[in-house]
C-alpha cells in the first residue's frame, strides 16, 4: 500500500493508491481518461468523473475508502489545474501507471492498420522474399560462373529447370518493381497524412521489404532483360522513393506525433515516454517468434531445395536426348574487350551488392513479424484487428498470382517435355527473358511444340512424330 495515509487528501497524488488492488478499476479509469480528456489536455468537461470515483473509492488507503464523491471531485479539480500550470504532469498522472499498464493497453481495444501490417500483407511479403531467395540461389550461381566465361561461349543447361527459373525472373521482377512502387508511394502518403509512430514504423519496414528484392534480383535480371534503361529507370525512382520514406522523420519526440484514432495506444503501449519502444514482450514469447520464424523459412528452403534435387536426380537418370542448348548472353558481353582483373573487379561488386541486398530483406522481414507479433501482445490476448482477412488482404496476395502461375506452368512444361526427343539435329536457343525462342536446321510441328513447352505458357503438349525422332 503505497503513501502515507495521515496525510490529507488534499496532499495526495496518484501514486498514493494501492494499484495492485484493482488493476482492472485502474485501467478503466485511465482508458477513459485518455479516450475523453488526452485530446482536450485534462479538459475538465470530458474528464471520466465517475470512473475515477469508482477508482479512488476502490484502491485508496482504508482510512480515505468512504470520502465523499464532492471532496474526491475537488481533489481531482484542484490536481487537473495543478498539472494544466506545468507542475509534476509526467508524475501526477503517468507515474501510477506502471504496475497497471498491461491492463490500461488491453482495454484501450486497439484495432492496429491491417492495410500496413494485416496477415495477407505479411503472407505477400513472405511471398516475395521466398521467391526472391529461389531466384538467387538457382541463378546467382551461374550468373557469377559466366561472368568469367568467354563471351562468345555456348553454356549448356545440365536441365532444362535453370532455362524454366531463368524465364520466370522477368515477369516476377516487373511485379516485385510495381508492388514496390505502390507500397513505398501509399507509405509516404500514410506517414505524412497521420504522423504516427507505428505507421512510420511498419511503413519503412514496407518499403525495405520490397525495395531488398527488387535490388537483389537487378543483378540476375539485367543482361538479359528488355528495355534495360527503362527498367533501370524504373529502379531509380523506387530507389529514391524509398529513401525519402526512410529518412521521412517527423519528430523523435513521442510528443511530436499529431493526435489521431489510436495516438493513445501508440504513446502509452506501442512507445515509451522516452522516445523508445516498450512492447513488454517476455523473453519466453521471443524465443517462440524466433523458433517459429527460423523453423517456418528454414522448413520451407530446405523442401525447394529437396524438390530441385530431386528434379535432377530424376533428368540425370533419364536416357540422353540430343542436346538442348541454352543460350543466355553472358553478363561480360557487353565487355568483352575487359581484362580479367576487370571482370573479378565486378563481380565481386555485384556479390557485394547481392549480400548487403539479400541481408535486408531478410533483417526487414524478421523485424516486420517480429514487431507486429509485440504489438499484439501488447494490445492483449483478444486483438485480432491484423488477422481478419478482407478485400485488401486478399488482393495484397493476389499481386503474386500471375507470377506463381507462370513459375508452376514453365516448370511442368519442362516436365512434359523431358519425356520426348527432340528431332535429330535441333538446337533449341531461348534467346533472352521475353521468351523469344528460335531454332536451327529443321524447324518442324514437333520444333514448335517443344518451343511452347519451354516458354511455360503451352496447355497441350504435341510430342514428335516417329518420323523426326533420332
Amino acid at each position: 500500500m503505497a503513501g502515507n495515509i495521515s496525510s490529507p487528501i488534499a496532499n495526495w497524488t496518484l501514486l498514493d493508491f494501492d494499484y495492485d488492488s484493482d488493476c482492472t478499476r485502474a485501467a478503466g479509469f485511465w482508458t477513459s481518461y485518455y479516450n475523453n480528456g488526452w485530446n482536450a489536455f485534462v479538459s475538465l468537461e470530458n474528464f471520466p468523473y465517475a470512473q475515477f470515483i469508482d477508482f479512488v473509492q476502490n484502491a485508496a488507503p482504508d482510512p480515505f475508502a468512504n470520502v465523499s464523491r464532492g471532496v474526491i471531485v475537488d481533489w481531482i479539480d484542484n490536481l487537473n489545474f495543478t498539472i494544466k500550470n506545468g507542475t509534476n504532469w509526467p508524475w501526477q498522472y503517468h507515474g501510477g501507471l506502471v504496475n497497471c499498464e498491461p491492463e490500461v493497453c488491453y482495454q484501450l481495444n486497439w484495432e492496429g492498420n491491417p492495410d500496413l501490417a494485416g496477415i495477407g500483407v505479411l503472407l505477400s511479403y513472405a511471398i516475395e522474399v521466398v521467391l526472391a531467395t529461389v531466384f538467387v540461389f538457382v541463378l546467382g550461381p551461374q550468373y557469377l560462373h559466366r561472368l568469367h566465361e568467354s563471351p562468345s561461349r555456348t553454356h549448356r543447361a545440365k536441365t532444362p529447370i535453370w532455362a524454366a527459373f531463368q524465364t520466370s525472373l522477368g515477369l516476377f521482377w516487373d511485379t516485385a518493381l510495381l508492388f514496390n512502387l505502390a507500397v513505398t508511394v501509399a507509405a509516404l502518403v500514410a506517414v505524412a497524412e497521420t504522423r504516427s509512430m507505428y505507421i512510420n514504423d511498419f511503413a519503412r519496414m514496407s518499403s525495405a521489404v520490397t525495395w531488398s528484392a527488387i535490388a537483389l534480383a537487378w543483378p540476375l535480371y539485367r543482361p538479359t532483360c528488355h528495355h534495360r534503361r527503362a527498367r533501370g529507370f524504373g529502379l531509380f525512382i523506387a530507389s529514391a522513393l524509398c529513401a525519402a520514406l526512410m529518412w521521412c522523420e517527423w519528430d523523435n519526440s513521442p510528443y511530436g506525433y499529431a493526435n489521431h484514432e489510436g495516438s493513445t495506444f501508440e504513446w502509452l503501449c506501442y512507445q515509451k515516454h522516452d522516445g523508445s519502444t516498450d512492447m513488454r514482450i517476455t523473453g519466453e514469447t521471443m524465443g517462440v517468434i524466433v523458433v517459429y520464424l527460423t523453423g517456418s523459412m528454414t522448413s520451407l528452403y530446405v523442401a525447394l531445395w529437396l524438390g530441385l534435387w530431386a528434379l535432377g536426380v530424376y533428368y540425370r537418370l533419364r536416357p540422353s536426348t540430343p542436346s538442348a542448348v541454352y543460350q543466355a548472353p553472358s553478363p561480360a558481353s557487353s565487355s568483352s574487350t575487359q581484362s580479367p582483373r576487370k571482370r573479378w573487379t565486378r563481380g565481386i561488386l555485384v556479390m557485394v551488392w547481392m549480400v548487403v541486398a539479400f541481408t535486408l530483406m531478410q533483417l526487414s522481414l524478421v523485424a516486420f513479424i517480429f514487431k507486429r507479433a509485440m504489438t499484439a501482445v501488447a494490445a492483449g490476448p483478444t486483438f485480432q484487428g491484423e488477422n481478419r482477412w478482407g478485400f485488401g488482404q486478399v488482393m495484397s496476395l493476389a499481386v503474386w498470382f500471375p507470377t506463381a502461375m507462370d513459375f508452376l506452368l514453365i516448370i511442368r512444361g519442362n516436365l512434359r517435355a523431358l519425356k520426348y526427343r527432340l528431332p535429330r539435329g535441333v538446337d533449341v536457343m531461348i534467346l533472352d527473358q521475353s521468351r523469344e525462342a528460335e531454332s536451327k536446321e529443321g524447324v518442324t510441328d514437333s520444333v514448335e511444340g517443344f518451343q511452347f513447352q519451354q516458354r511455360g505458357y503451352g496447355e497441350q503438349f504435341r510430342p514428335p512424330r516417329a518420323g523426326g525422332i533420332g
